[in-house]
């Protein structure tokens, strides 16, 4: 059996990390992508071209209508990322809307216009972790190749192609807060799920978790969501249910 090396340049073994550990780490994360132009350009491209398929799945040219006759694009949140300069040493504070010296992602959905309840609705979701770029890329592929507006003829369609794209643009599976989200999508109080004496409830919750699910909650529709290429590894999205 080969001994994997348990050596690690921050915090101590067998010790959770507190907030110095936390921001040593966040110090240390380097942007090596950049969401803008992998997911924010693509999506507006894609809104903004007059062609996408013939809305029969099959990728092949002349429909009627455009792509934003069907769908739109809703910015449903904001994630301010803080340097660390504005952390003061405490990843968990929460960053101010006004720091400026706070990076903004825009947290992006794509929707059909309009969810009729005679319809199912159907919501696909990648980059909950932000390492996992399949799903990502699977996200956008299904809005490019004419697969969605294939499935708009029977089922409402959400698309949130980039769940966490912090994580995203520095190849992390962890949030900025060193939290890892594959489990954040929890409605569950915190108080219930102390009640184990187990884990935090605000360890459960994220940034990313909160505004989404607030998001799906104002559609006023039942999901039912899949997490490309991150289901079989145990994603939770999928146990999301939307009333």
């Amino acid at each position: 059996m080969v001994k994997v090396p348990l050596d690690y340049p921050i915090g101590t073994p067998g010790q959770s990390w507190g907030p110095s550990e936390k921001y040593t780490w966040l110090s240390s994360r380097q942007v090596r992508r950049s969401y803008h132009d992998d997911v924010v350009r693509p999506l507006y491209d894609l809104l903004s071209s007059d062609d996408h398929g013939d809305g029969d799945g099959d990728g092949v040219e002349g429909s009627s209508t455009s792509f934003s006759t069907d769908f739109e694009i809703v910015q449903y949140g904001e994630l301010h990322v803080p340097r660390c300069d504005d952390c003061d040493g405490d990843v968990n504070r929460p960053p101010s809307s006004s720091t400026k010296t706070s990076n903004s992602l825009p947290l992006l959905a794509v929707k059909s216009k309009s969810l009729t309840a005679f319809k199912p609705t159907v919501l696909i979701t990648g980059g909950t972790h932000g390492y996992e770029t399949s799903g990502v890329l699977g996200a956008l592929s299904f809005l490019t190749s004419g697969k969605a507006r294939y499935y708009h003829n029977y089922f409402n369609v959400v698309v949130v192609p980039c769940v966490c794209p912090w994580g995203y643009e520095r190849v992390e599976r962890w949030v900025a807060e060193a939290v890892d989200p594959n489990r954040s999508f929890e409605r569950a109080s915190s108080d219930s799920l102390n009640g184990g004496g187990s884990v935090s409830g605000e360890l459960l919750r994220t940034r990313e978790s909160n505004q989404l699910i607030e998001f799906l909650d104002s559609l006023q529709v039942t999901c039912t969501a899949a997490n490309v290429g991150e289901v079989s590894n145990g994603g939770m999205m999928d146990a999301i249910n939307i009333n």
